[in-house]
């Protein structure tokens, strides 16, 4: 009985022992079971965290790339179209074409119809080398006006000949102008000089040594220059490497850039000193009548007013071309100093097309307008060649009345004195 007793209690204390395990191990599985909960929880939160640090970047980077993306938009980077083509190649087209026949009017006017004088061989001078730098121009411009499909320059040695006479010409025939100006304002500087002696005119041997001179002059430079120069497919050009790789060429290069600045100096500080001799009473003049005075100062006057309104049209019209590629020389030579911002939105096509092409030959073309405009023998020729048209259209009209004397083109002049003859 005794023994039975005990073995019942054995079992109720073993029975006991696994009820209190399996409710150790429930509870254990519970917090276990909430341990994993909670850390699933915190792993979705972080996870939505994350996610919405993600979409917020992403934004943010879109947004970034959008901004860049219009920043970086021009409108002038797209090509031209037709209608922007045609209008610059018409335009620079006809102020060539006007160029030219201007020049070659002034030309005749001063070798026909007015009286040679020291001054009208100079003007002859500029006007040729006015009528031969548009017209080099148009040849230069070809491939360019012809969308690439023309070209001048044959394949071989006759297209390098081509493409260096043309380039000679070309840089030859702008810098003669601008020395010519120089060589005006010299003489109208010595005209107003305290002196009695009388200004003879040139004999011809004189003359063509002075044109000779402006020529040889401008020659210095583009000789080294045009050396470089070479065909490039349907473009006759120089590279900038090829440039930088002889320093020589570099030196004339930026020098003749210089010089051709300091020369439109000089020639506005000649004119504005010559004027001021003008105001001042000369030794000469007691020599001379009232009206020869007046007819010598206004003459020079009006020499010196020609050459201020000429070399300021051309500083207008070339220092934009000089200071531009004096800019970009120097930025080859120095990449680093990055000295134009080509990522501007700029029409930079247009503003080449302007500067490179189509103010020098604005230059070219409205330089005889000022010979006219400042100078009255060449405005008194013009008036004799409409004159002599009107005379002919009345003696076409009627063949066998009398004609009415036109009181302008029959007004007798004064002869002018030697002095007024020759003094320009």
């Amino acid at each position: 009985m005794a023994a039975a007793a005990a073995e019942a209690l054995n079992v109720l204390e073993e029975d006991l022992e696994d009820f209190l395990q399996g409710i150790f191990e429930k509870d254990t599985d519970e917090e276990d079971k909430e341990e994993s909960e909670t850390t699933e929880e915190d792993v979705e939160d972080s996870e939505k965290i994350n996610y919405t640090k993600m979409n917020e970047s992403n934004t943010s980077l879109a947004n970034v790339s959008n901004i860049s993306t219009v920043n970086t938009y021009c409108k002038y980077d797209e090509p031209e179209t037709h209608v922007e083509k045609i209008a610059k190649r018409t335009a620079y087209v006809l102020v060539v074409v006007l160029g030219i026949s201007f020049n070659i009017f002034v030309i005749v006017l001063a070798a026909k119809f007015t009286v040679r004088k020291n001054l009208h061989h100079l003007i002859i001078n500029m006007a040729v080398s006015d009528a031969l730098y548009l017209f080099m121009d148009l040849l230069y411009l070809v491939p360019w006006l012809s969308d690439n499909k023309w070209s001048i320059y044959p394949s071989g040695t006759l297209g390098v000949i081509i493409c260096k006479t043309t380039i000679f010409l070309l840089y030859i025939s702008y810098r003669v102008s601008l020395v010519t100006l120089l060589v005006i304002s010299i003489q109208r500087f010595r005209a107003t000089a305290k002196t009695l002696k009388r200004s003879r005119p040139y004999t011809l041997k004189q003359r063509m040594a002075i044109i000779a001179v402006t020529w040889l002059m401008s020659m210095t430079a583009p000789i080294v220059y045009v050396y470089q120069q070479s065909p490039h497919g349907q473009i006759c050009r120089v590279w900038y490497s090829d440039l930088l790789n002889n320093r020589v060429t570099s030196f004339v290069v930026l020098s003749e850039q210089a010089i051709m600045v300091i020369l439109c100096c000089v020639i506005f500080i000649l004119a504005i000193l010559t004027i001021r001799r003008l105001t001042k009473p000369q030794g000469i003049q007691n020599h001379l009548s009232e009206e020869q005075r007046n007819v010598r100062a206004r003459r020079t006057q009006s020499a010196v007013r020609m050459v201020l309104a000429s070399v300021l049209l051309y500083a207008c019209c070339w220092c934009p071309f000089l200071a531009l590629s004096v800019v970009r020389f120097t930025d080859a030579v120095f990449p680093s100093a990055d000295i134009i911002n080509f990522s501007a939105c700029i029409d930079w096509p247009s503003l080449y097309f302007i500067i490179y092409y189509f103010l020098p030959v604005v230059n070219s073309c409205f330089s005889p307008c000022i010979y006219l405009i400042f100078l009255s023998d060449f405005r008194d020729a013009v008036k004799k060649i409409l004159c002599r048209q009107q005379t002919i259209n009345q003696a076409l009209n009627n063949p066998i009345e009398l004609q009415p004397m036109n009181p302008v083109c029959n007004r007798r002049r004064g002869r002018r004195t030697s002095d007024e003859d020759h003094d320009i």
